[in-house]
């Protein structure tokens, strides 16, 4: 096993700009094991529509789902 050492390690929100980072990352699973729903690879465009959506879809969490529907309309 390779061992590394880390000092120190940052965890951050998410952006756009690391939606091809995080495809690349993600298709390793669709590509090479059974554990996603996906049959084929997606890009970061794809990855970053998703991120979108699920970024819209909590603000609406404390808003009337009236509200939500017509910005998504």
């Amino acid at each position: 096993m390779l061992e590394q050492s880390v000092d120190r390690v940052t965890i951050r929100p998410a952006t756009l700009d690391d939606a091809g980072a995080i495809a690349a990352i993600y298709n390793h699973f669709v590509r090479d094991t059974i554990v996603t729903f996906e049959e084929i690879e997606i890009d970061g465009d794809e990855i970053g529509r998703r991120m979108q959506s699920v970024w819209a879809a909590s603000r609406c969490r404390t808003t009337p789902v009236s509200h939500c529907m017509r910005r998504w309309a």
